[in-house]
Parts: C-alpha cells; structure tokens; sequence
C-alpha cells in the first residue's frame, strides 16, 4: 500500500486580478523549477536549454551556496543573465504565485522521489515536466493530461517537450483536479483505514 504526502490545501489556483498583479511585477510567460537548489536536482543542467527556448527561466528553493555559485557561473558562461533569475528561498505566498503564473514546471532531478513540488505545481494549474524513469515524475505524470514525461536523460526531448508544454492549451481546471486525490481529507482517511 502506497500513502503518498498530503498535498497543503494553500496550494490552489487564484483568481485572475491577482495573477495579473503579480504578472505585472515579474513579467509573464516564465519556466519554474523550485526545491532542494543542490546538486543532485540539476538544476545546472537546464540552464543551456534556455538558450534553444524563448522563455525565461525562474529557480526558487533554499540553495546549497557552493552550488549557487556553480549556476551563476553556467549562467554567465551561457550568457543567460537576463533570461534565468535564480531567487533562493521564497516565501510559501510568492510561490503561490509563481505556481500560478509559471507557463511549466519543470523538474531536471534523476530518480526523484514522489516530489511534493510537482503536486503543489500542478494544483495550481501548472503542467509539469520530468523523465519517465520509473521514480515518482513516473507516478503522478499523465503525459498531455497535466504535464509530459520524456525519455530518460534525454535533453534534447527535455528541450521539445517543455516547448511543447509552453505552447499547449491545457485545461487548468483537469490539471487542478487531478490533485485531489493526493489533499489532506483524502489521505487521511487512506492513513485511518490502513491502520
């Protein structure tokens, strides 16, 4: 029996005005890969892809600082200083918004476990990104229902389905819906009936 972590009910879809207010302030149409900033997520790796994508890319999440210097030196080196903003720890309202705003969610990490951040994603409306390398991306990705899975380590399918997932019209309202099996009330009762 498999009891994945509750999703918080804060993570939601907001109404229009306030993700035009935000949009305002950071602009609009932007990738989003938040969590862990260490090395084992990658994050390092995506940076060349900006290059092939016509979209900014935001990273948020508490950074290992040996590691931050590591991107702000790919950053610089690819000449992406004006397209990739690297933000460090945000607060859970910021977030909220970025999920909301973000065009995709992308996760670059091999092997990653169940992943609370695609969830929280994806509750927001946000279609997300990562392999299909029978980890967790595996388990909650339905390919062009919330999001795609591509090919194992394979960067230049990374590269197309992200483009692909920019220009898609997804229903925000399925992406949304498909959470609810993973909020509080349900594995409550899940973690309740197992016991």
């Amino acid at each position: 029996t498999i009891i994945y972590p509750p999703l918080s009910n804060y993570f939601k879809r907001i109404n229009e005005r306030d993700i035009a207010r935000f949009k305002n302030r950071i602009g609009e149409g932007f990738i989003l890969a938040h969590g862990r900033v260490i090395p084992d997520k990658n994050f390092d790796k995506i940076i060349p892809l900006i290059k092939l994508i016509d979209f900014d890319l935001i990273i948020s999440g508490s950074i290992d600082k040996k590691y931050l210097k590591k991107l702000n030196r790919k950053v610089r080196e690819y000449d992406l200083v004006k397209k990739i903003k690297i933000l460090g720890k945000v607060s859970q309202e910021e977030l909220l918004m970025y999920y909301n705003c973000a065009k995709v969610f992308v996760n670059p990490a091999y092997k990653e476990d169940f992943g609370l951040t695609m969830i929280e994603a994806m509750a927001c409306g946000c279609p997300v990104v990562a392999w299909d390398d029978r980890a967790g991306p595996s388990e909650i990705i339905i390919n062009n229902l919330n999001g795609f899975l591509v090919k194992p380590y394979d960067f230049k399918e990374l590269e197309k389905r992200i483009k692909d997932a920019i220009i898609k019209k997804w229903d925000k309202n399925k992406i949304e819906n498909y959470t609810h099996k993973f909020s509080e009330a349900i594995i409550k009762r899940e973690i309740l009936s197992l016991i």
